[in-house]
């Protein structure tokens, strides 16, 4: 038995011993490179106008050993007028509309298609540059919504039939993020297939149309 004046003499220690552990614990601080490069990863043309999504997909999956037809892929997405909620339109539609024209798809459906094919992702929004170069860093390409060839855009407000409101634009499109330094991106291009560099503010500038969004690993 442990009587009144031995607990409370223990009590300082164990509140020292607390505060102690508290001050003296060490902090981690997680260095991002000013510049990175994913070598080893290949992507293609889109087969379809609007079509560039399911092919950064499958072009992202390969990297991480998944195979998908591009066309497969493509069948597989939900259909809906909402791009939150699955693909809006005909594939072979023209570029550049909006909901409810054909246009495309966003990162949502698009990540829950890649994990129902057993390839882990997340689709964010409002997802910060310290993030993405984090992720290339660390050997994860991103998957990125931008406007055209990292062009200027303006979002729009689109009032689905489901009574949902989603933020579109016009010249929608994907590319897949491979490599940065401190004034430009790298990315694999959904509609050439080919690996190019832009100019980071204007990545920037065009990736924060539709809010920043991406898929990561």
């Amino acid at each position: 038995m442990v009587n009144s004046d031995q607990l409370f003499l223990k009590r300082p220690m164990v509140i020292f011993l607390g505060f102690f552990c508290f001050v003296f614990q060490p902090i981690i601080f997680t260095r991002i490179p000013t510049q990175a490069t994913i070598k080893g990863i290949k992507a293609h043309p889109q087969s379809y106008a609007l079509s560039c999504e399911s092919r950064s997909a499958v072009d992202w999956a390969a990297f991480f050993g998944v195979k998908i037809k591009e066309k497969k892929f493509l069948k597989s997405l939900p259909h809906s007028d909402n791009p939150d909620e699955g693909f809006v339109g005909n594939p072979n539609g023209t570029w550049g509309g909006i909901p409810p024209a054909s246009y495309g798809v966003h990162a949502a459906p698009v990540a829950d298609l890649l994990n129902a094919f057993k390839v882990p992702a997340k689709a964010r929004k409002g997802m910060t540059w310290r993030e993405v170069r984090k992720e290339i860093a660390n050997g994860r390409p991103v998957i990125v919504w931008v406007i055209g060839q990292m062009d200027n855009g303006s979002p729009v407000l689109y009032h689905a039939k489901s009574g949902k409101t989603v933020t579109v634009a016009r010249y929608e499109h994907t590319m897949i993020l491979v490599g940065y330094d401190r004034y430009s991106v790298q990315a694999l291009d959904a509609f050439s297939g080919q690996r190019r560099t832009y100019n980071l503010k204007n990545f920037l500038a065009s990736w924060s149309v539709l809010g920043n969004m991406a898929i990561v690993r």
